[in-house]
């Protein structure tokens, strides 16, 4: 996957989404360094929201190091006393 800084990303908007459309290729656009978005086709955007609808893709619960007080419902910890 190409990576664009927000900052090249203004400049090339163009040239990103016609990567994305006509290539079928994803860039990642970064924020001082970090990941901030990613430019797909809307192809591929319409097939992965429908992939995601409820009830269509099961829920893998919280990764193994997810921190219990951060996600208390996914812990077993309702709030309820």
């Amino acid at each position: 996957m190409d990576e664009a800084s927000i900052e090249t990303a203004r400049r090339t908007l163009g040239e990103i989404v016609d990567k994305a459309r006509l290539a079928g290729e994803p860039t990642r656009i970064t924020r001082q360094g970090k990941p901030a978005a990613v430019v797909v086709s809307s192809g591929w955007y319409a097939r992965a929201a429908e992939a995601m609808r409820p009830g269509l893709v099961k829920d893998p619960g919280p990764a193994p190091d997810a921190d219990p007080d951060y996600w208390p419902v996914a812990a077993g910890k309702d709030g309820k006393q």
